[in-house]
């Protein structure tokens, strides 16, 4: 028999009624269980939430804070980087996340320090469900009875998650993607689902099918796309700052530059090459005489 307790005045006790509540109830969906179609829900509203107005200025502050924190990290020198993913590392649970949303992440096999989007955007979804779900008893009840109702899963979505389950690591991810691009009506149950391996919904999100279909669904070619795909707006940023639009620069200067912008980012291991600067700027090889009176191949920044 499951018991819900949910207590929206306590944070941490605050459910996702459209998420959290079919995955409790689908634990017991055995036939042989006599309750399995049987839930009792205790819960306890909170009509007063902070204004969406509050609540933005809230977050704006604390990426403000996670800026200011990740930029010092990045110029500071190797030595302090250390002590200082040492320190967040060691922050006590309930320190976590109060004033910023800077985290220990692993990228490319190192420990670097960085914005925690999964905590930032759980924020946000937490606020929404006290704001809408917990500010009236109605509400509430309402919501949850649509949430079992959705919990009803499809023939067709009960045999992918059997073939899911018993199929092997080296294969669970194209088993995913070919049912997310064949099925995607079905992309709520999918989403729902605790036992699917996170990282395919972002890898699923951010590179899309074909993509992935490209890489054989080979995931350590996946998950290097993938965060050259995530930093590759932060290089932009980056490059604009370090390179002046109508100046020249010759190949080893960017090439230089590059591995600067990349080291500066954490991007251990990757490689600068001067042909990808075209991939971050609008850009001309050209040739130039320079001050020794050399000719030599350049790049004109443009607009």
């Amino acid at each position: 028999m499951t018991f819900v307790f949910i207590n929206a005045g306590k944070e941490w006790q605050t459910l996702d009624i459209m998420l959290d509540i079919p995955q409790i109830l689908g634990r017991q969906r055995l036939d042989i269980n006599p309750f399995r179609h049987d839930a009792v829900i205790y819960y306890k509203t909170k009509p007063n939430c902070l204004s969406e107005q509050e609540f933005r200025l809230q977050q704006k502050a604390m990426e403000l804070e996670t800026e200011q924190f990740i930029n010092g990290f990045n110029n500071a020198p190797d030595s302090m980087k250390e002590r200082l993913i040492k320190l967040v590392r060691d922050r006590a649970d309930d320190k976590k996340f109060i004033d910023d949303y800077v985290d220990v992440l692993q990228v490319n096999g190192r420990q670097t320090l960085g914005i925690n989007t999964l905590v930032q955007m759980a924020m946000w979804n937490k606020w929404q469900q006290r704001t809408h779900y917990y500010s009236h008893s109605c509400q509430l009840t309402t919501s949850i009875q649509s949430a079992i109702s959705m919990n009803v899963k499809p023939q067709k979505v009960k045999d992918f998650e059997q073939q899911y389950y018993s199929a092997s690591d080296k294969d669970r991810l194209k088993i995913y993607s070919d049912f997310r691009n064949s099925h995607s009506r079905y992309d709520p149950f999918i989403l729902q689902n605790p036992f699917i391996d996170i990282r395919f919904h972002d890898w699923y999100g951010k590179l899309g099918y074909n993509e992935l279909k490209r890489l054989n669904f080979d995931e350590q070619k996946v998950e290097q796309e993938y965060n050259s795909f995530c930093n590759h707006e932060p290089i932009i940023r980056k490059c604009r700052e370090a390179f002046t639009v109508g100046s020249f620069y010759t190949k080893p200067e960017v090439k230089k530059t590059l591995q600067q912008i990349y080291d500066s980012l954490g991007l251990i291991g990757k490689k600068a090459k001067t042909t990808e600067l075209s991939q971050y700027m609008s850009v001309r090889e050209c040739m130039i005489t320079c001050a020794d009176g050399k000719r030599r191949e350049c790049y004109e920044i443009l607009p």
